[in-house]
């Protein structure tokens, strides 16, 4: 589903590919070369830079930025802004590699 703009057009630019079941919002504007896999929501007013890739059932909120190369990995929420070629992952978009060590102490044996 790709919704009309309201204040401005929703704009999807070259080269980027769309999955099955993805939702993008009112007035987003997404670069060249994204890639967006499927089950995947864009709240309104959101932008993407080039070459974001953003995996399977991910979640991002209205009005954020997603600076060019970012990677949000699959089941993540993003409800903050992104820098150019950041790797997010997680419920709480989360730096993947802190999320990573949050998970290993979250399993450790004691």
């Amino acid at each position: 589903i790709i919704q009309r703009g309201t204040f401005a057009d929703t704009v999807i630019d070259d080269d980027t590919g769309v999955g099955d079941s993805v939702v993008i919002g009112h007035d987003v504007r997404i670069g060249k070369k994204c890639r967006i896999v499927s089950q995947s929501g864009i709240a309104g007013r959101t932008v993407l830079d080039n070459n974001v890739e953003v995996l399977g059932q991910v979640g991002i909120a209205e009005k954020i930025y997603i600076g060019e190369g970012a990677t949000i990995k699959a089941k993540s929420l993003v409800s903050k802004n992104i820098a150019s070629h950041e790797v997010i992952s997680g419920l709480y978009g989360r730096h993947h590699i802190d999320e990573m060590r949050l998970q290993a102490k979250l399993r450790r044996k004691f």
